[in-house]
């Protein structure tokens, strides 16, 4: 922008309250030479009096006022050339953020319960900025893997729900959209990132509560939605499913260990390495709805080989895109007999989150 234009805008609250079309001149003893000095003399704040002959007088106000809108033009051109610069059309248009739905249920299982167990499993989720999805499912070794599932489930989502602004330079940037070397770059910090923090949870609370770390194992998934890109994470057994735009049910990483800790298939986060998690990236435009679920409910709706999902899962992520799936009817579906048919009665957690449907 000219050093003429700074002069105009800079001083544009005077230039509002002039009345162009009464101005008077009482002296004809100066010339106008410039638009550049009429400007001047109109935008300054003294009793300066523009002096002309009548005739060049109102040929200074017409120049005058063509000069102004020319001044504004400008401005206001730069003003929508800044706003392109910062968003460009060609920039794709990402995931909703804030319009999504979010209902999880975690309930012990039967097996527990006729013990005088308390659940093991843990679920945690917010939406305050994006969705964030975490679930841990307890060991059934751990002396106390339930206040451990709780604290990394907790301890996680508030974690990743305070660094908003590190997510919206990862899962928020379209410009990662073709470089799949960054992105993989990014999953793998991020990832270490997310051990690191989930075993400092575990040792922390170990050591507050006089305990060894393994009485507090167990498992970590979660998945972290963005604009372009969506986040997901999983260390030992459960799924991770996600509907996509033809209303398919996919298991993002099949997991063959889905049988739990007792045929020595899975991993907990207290032992884990970066080698043992499986994390990576999906389009957050192909997707309406995805779940996390621990192996209690996995063994039910799952194939142990990921190949297979089961169809009452699209029927409750329609329910909650339409606001009518509560956590009461996901306990009273995980008592069913239907439900609990075929299984070994362990705790059973999920969350599901959908976009929500227009009504």
């Amino acid at each position: 922008m000219s050093n003429k234009n700074k002069k105009v805008i800079s001083n544009s609250k005077n230039t509002t309250n002039m009345d162009i079309n009464n101005m008077t001149t009482n002296d004809n003893n100066v010339n106008v030479k410039t638009e550049t000095e009429i400007s001047k003399c109109a935008l300054t704040n003294t009793n300066t009096n523009i002096t002309t002959t009548n005739e060049n007088n109102e040929i200074m106000l017409n120049k005058f006022k063509d000069l102004l809108k020319d001044e504004f033009k400008q401005f206001k051109d730069f003003l929508l050339n800044k706003d392109k610069i910062e968003n460009p059309e060609n920039i794709p248009i990402g995931q909703t953020l804030t319009d999504w739905n979010i209902c999880g249920e975690s309930v012990v299982g039967l097996a527990h319960r006729r013990r005088n167990e308390v659940c093991q499993d843990a679920i945690y989720y917010a939406n305050n900025t994006r969705p964030i999805l975490v679930l841990s499912d307890g060991a059934g070794s751990g002396l106390v893997s339930e206040l451990g599932s709780k604290i990394l489930t907790i301890g996680m989502c508030r974690f990743f729900n305070s660094l908003n602004e590190e997510f919206q330079l990862f899962l928020d940037n379209y410009k990662l959209l073709n470089d799949e070397e960054a992105i993989k770059e990014k999953c793998d910090y991020w990832s270490l990132i997310a051990l690191n923090h989930a075993k400092g949870l575990l040792e922390d609370t170990a050591i507050l509560n006089k305990r060894n770390i393994k009485d507090l194992r167990g498992t970590l998934l979660f998945v972290i939605v963005g604009k372009y890109f969506t986040f997901h994470f999983q260390l030992g057994d459960g799924a991770i499913i996600y509907q996509n735009k033809n209303e398919e049910l996919k298991v993002i990483l099949p997991n063959e260990n889905s049988k739990g800790e007792f045929a020595n298939q899975t991993i907990f986060v207290d032992e884990a390495t970066i080698n043992d998690i499986q994390s990576g990236v999906l389009l957050s435009n192909e997707i309406n709805a995805i779940a996390l679920m621990s192996d209690g409910i996995t063994c039910k709706l799952v194939s142990t080989d990921g190949s297979k999902v089961a169809g009452r899962i699209n029927t409750w992520f329609d329910l909650l895109a339409n606001d009518n799936l509560t956590r009461d009817q996901l306990t009273s579906m995980f008592y069913s007999q239907e439900m609990s048919e075929k299984t070994n009665y362990d705790d059973r957690s999920i969350i599901l989150a959908t976009i929500k449907k227009a009504n």
